[in-house]
Formats: C-alpha cells, structure tokens, sequence
C-alpha cells in the first residue's frame, strides 16, 4: 500500500514503485492460497485425530469383545471391519496431505521467486529515485541562482587564455 502512494506521489518518476506495489498484491495472493492450503492440511490433520481416536476406541472394543465373549468371532470380525474402514480412511487423508503439502512447496517457491523480483525492483525505484531528486535539486539551485554557471564559465575561459 505505501509504495503505491509513494507511487502516486512521485508521478513519473514513480513508475518503479507502482511495479513494486504490484508485486505486492501478488505476494498477498500467494500468502492467501498458502492460508488456505494450510487451513486444509489442518483440518486433514484433525481428521487423522479423529480417526485415530475411532481406532483406539475400536482396539479397545476388540479387547473388551474378546475378554467377555471369546468364543463370539463375529463381533471380532464386524470390529475389525471398522478398523479397516478407518485405515482407509487415513490412507486417503494421507494423500490428500501430501498432494496439499507440494502445493504449498510451489507457492512457496513462486513465493520466493516474487520477493526477489519485487526486491531488485525496489533497489533499481530507489536508485533511480535517488538520481532523478539529485537532478531536481541541482535544477533547483540553477534556477534559484545558487549555482552561476556563466561566471564559473568565464572564469574557465579566462584561465584558458592566460
């Protein structure tokens, strides 16, 4: 935001920070997308928890099951199905994370690519600010008389001659 009001105030001489600026609202996309795939691996993760603590519960329903009722095999089997469906349940999860986890890395990376454009960007703003106010300034004391170019010429000439 302050580089494109500085931008703004500049006028011509500005055009270097408006491509900063510009770069600026792209990074904040970036970092947007970022927010939203690690809001997404967060609630994958909370999935896994919760998935987690179905199968602990399962577990420890098998060994309850299998401590009164040794003989009954079927509620073994029907628990062991749960187990199962929650294995798969995780296995998906799982890839889900990963495939979230390389977007993250390429926004990331596109990330870093954009601070460095946006960096040299600002070095070369500021280089050429810098110029651009030294030439206004020696203007200005042309102008203003501070600086008499035609005495200091004759002067030159005179030594010339001599």
């Amino acid at each position: 935001m302050n580089a494109a009001i500085e931008a703004a105030h500049a006028g011509e001489a500005g055009k270097g920070f408006a491509v900063v600026a510009a770069e600026i609202k792209n990074m904040t996309g970036a970092i947007n997308e970022i927010k939203r795939v690690s809001n997404d691996n967060a609630q994958s993760m909370n999935n896994i928890f919760i998935k987690l603590a179905e199968m602990n519960y399962s577990f420890a329903s098998i060994k309850k099951t299998i401590e009164m009722q040794s003989g009954n095999s079927g509620q073994i089997m029907e628990a062991l199905k749960k187990i199962r469906g929650v294995a798969d349940e995780i296995g998906k999860d799982s890839v889900k994370i990963k495939d979230d986890s390389s977007v993250i890395f390429n926004a990331v990376s596109d990330l870093d690519s954009a601070s460095n454009e946006v960096s040299s960007s600002a070095n070369a703003a500021q280089k050429a600010s810098r110029q651009i106010a030294a030439s206004f300034s020696m203007a200005k004391k042309i102008v203003d008389g501070k600086i008499m170019i035609r005495p200091s010429l004759e002067k030159q000439t005179d030594k010339v001659h001599k």
